[in-house]
C-alpha cells in the first residue's frame, strides 16, 4: 500500500503522501495528489490508503454533511462513516480502504489526526474494521512507514526526516491486496512524489510536492532505479 504519515506537534500537523496509483499486480498506472482538504471544512485534510476511488468517495460523503470546522467534523462523522460506506459499497464494489484525517480542534487546542480501515491489515495494532482511531500528540503516527525514522518530534523537518523514512518504507515489500486476497501480492507500492501538508494552529491548509521519484507509468516501482534517492 501507499504511505501516509502524520506528525503532530504544538502548534501544526504535517502529513506526508506518495502519488503511486498502481494495478493490482503492482503496475504503476497513475500519478496523482492523493490528499485534499475536507470539502467546506476549515482546518483538516485526509487521505486515503487502498483503492484510489476512496478519496472522491469520501470527499463526497463529507459533503452530503457539511462541517464548517474539524470540531464539527468530528461530531457528525458517524453519519459521514455511514455514507461513506454506502457508497463505496455501490460505487466501488466494496473496495476497502483506510481514511487517514488530520485536522486542528479549535475546542481542545491541539492537533488531532483520525484513522479507518474497512479492511483487514489494520495498521492499528488489534483494530477492528470500521472503527475511527483517534491520535494526539506530540508525536509522528506514521502507516506504511517506521516512526523511529522520522527523528525528533520538535525538529522534524518533512524534506530530510520525512523522506529519511519514506525512502526506506519504499523499499520493502507490501501486500498489495491488503489482506484481502486468499495469498498477499508483494509488491513496492510508494512512489510517484512526495507531498507535506501543513495544517496549523490558524487552520490553514498548505500542501506541497517535497521530492519526485524517476517512477514509470506502466512498470512496477524500483526502488533501486537510478535516481530514485535523495
Amino acid at each position: 500500500m501507499s504511505v501516509a504519515t502524520a506528525t503532530i506537534r504544538r502548534n501544526r500537523i504535517v502529513l506526508l503522501t506518495d502519488a503511486a496509483v498502481y494495478r493490482s499486480d503492482g503496475v504503476l498506472v497513475d500519478t496523482r495528489r492523493k490528499v485534499r482538504p475536507v470539502p467546506g471544512c476549515e482546518g483538516a485534510a485526509f487521505t486515503s490508503r487502498g483503492v484510489i476511488g476512496a478519496i472522491d468517495m469520501f470527499a463526497a460523503a463529507c459533503s452530503h454533511h457539511p462541517a464548517r470546522d474539524f470540531d464539527a467534523l468530528v461530531e457528525g462523522l458517524d453519519q459521514i462513516w455511514t455514507d461513506f460506506d454506502k457508497l463505496m459499497s455501490e460505487l466501488m464494489a466494496g473496495a476497502t480502504c483506510e481514511i487517514i484525517i488530520a485536522g486542528w480542534s479549535r475546542a481542545r487546542q491541539r492537533g488531532e489526526v483520525l484513522y479507518r480501515a474497512t479492511h483487514a491489515n489494520n495498521m492499528v495494532q488489534g483494530g477492528q474494521k470500521g472503527t475511527t482511531y483517534l491520535f494526539t500528540g506530540p508525536g509522528h503516527f506514521a502507516f506504511g512507514a517506521d516512526e523511529s525514522l522520522m527523528g525528533d518530534v520538535d525538529d522534524f523537518d518533512p524534506r530530510s526526516d520525512g523522506l529519511r523514512a519514506v525512502n526506506a518504507a519504499r523499499k520493502e515489500l507490501f501486500d498489495l491486496s491488503c489482506g484481502e486476497a486468499s495469498e498477499p501480492v508483494m509488491g513496492h507500492s510508494i512512489g510517484g512524489w512526495l507531498d507535506a501538508t501543513t495544517i496549523g494552529a490558524d487552520r490553514r491548509v498548505k500542501t506541497e510536492t517535497i521530492h519526485t521519484w524517476p517512477d514509470r507509468i506502466g512498470s512496477k516501482i524500483n526502488p533501486a532505479r537510478a535516481g530514485v534517492m535523495a
